[in-house]
């Protein structure tokens, strides 16, 4: 009976050991193919996409830029606008290569979150030169589709843009959200809301909002 209870006991324990070694040999497996993956992405990136590591002329290991800015309406009042800008793989040629966020502080001191999506067109090593297309979808606040654009070029690390006038369809002179569509029939060649990104962080991006000329007093 005892030697019986023995081998019933050695049998379990063998089968607790051998489950316990499997699952140790699954979890090395998958973080193995984990890090291979890593590895097989950022030699990709290396090879076709440089610049993302390189985004505005500084080192950018994550691939990740910000940057903030005054927006200069036509109608001579200032926002503060902020950009989160991520290197994204993208998908077909001529695909977009930018995701991330964006925050814009209007002068009567609101500010709007918007979901960003765009490209670096033609970019190799670097972004210097580079066109680059920004689309801002939002703001997230009401669930509106009030976004807009903005198109530049980089140059000396800050990103120089206009909004082609794509701004003036929501936005009323005095800088504030429009509840409603506007006319843009009426925009004239040079009625385009410009700005200069360079980079900086979420807090310069508040300090600047809260700053008397960001709201253009």
């Amino acid at each position: 009976m005892r030697q019986n209870a023995k081998k019933e006991h050695d049998a379990r324990y063998r089968q607790i050991t051998l489950k316990k070694n499997q699952s140790g040999k699954g979890r090395l497996g998958c973080l193995g193919a984990l890090f291979f993956g890593v590895v097989v992405v950022i030699l990709l990136m290396l090879a076709l996409y440089p610049w993302a590591f390189r985004i505005g002329g500084r080192f950018t290991p994550l691939s990740v830029w910000t940057g903030y800015g005054r927006l200069h309406s036509a109608s001579g009042v200032n926002s503060a606008l902020y950009v989160r800008l991520v290197f994204h793989m993208p998908r077909g040629r001529g695909g977009s290569n930018l995701r991330g966020s964006a925050l814009l502080c209007t002068p009567q001191g609101r500010t709007y979150s918007y979901d960003l999506n765009g490209q670096v067109l033609r970019a190799w090593q670097s972004t210097e030169g580079k066109t680059t297309v920004l689309y801002l979808a939002g703001p997230q606040e009401d669930k509106s589709s009030r976004g807009f654009e903005l198109r530049g070029v980089w140059r000396n690390g800050s990103l120089e843009m206009d909004d082609r006038g794509t701004m003036r369809r929501w936005y009323l002179p005095d800088g504030s959200l429009s509840p409603t569509s506007l006319p843009t029939h009426l925009l004239k060649p040079g009625d385009l809301a410009q700005a200069t990104l360079s980079f900086g962080s979420k807090e310069d991006f508040e300090a600047l909002c809260k700053s008397p000329a960001a709201s253009g007093k």
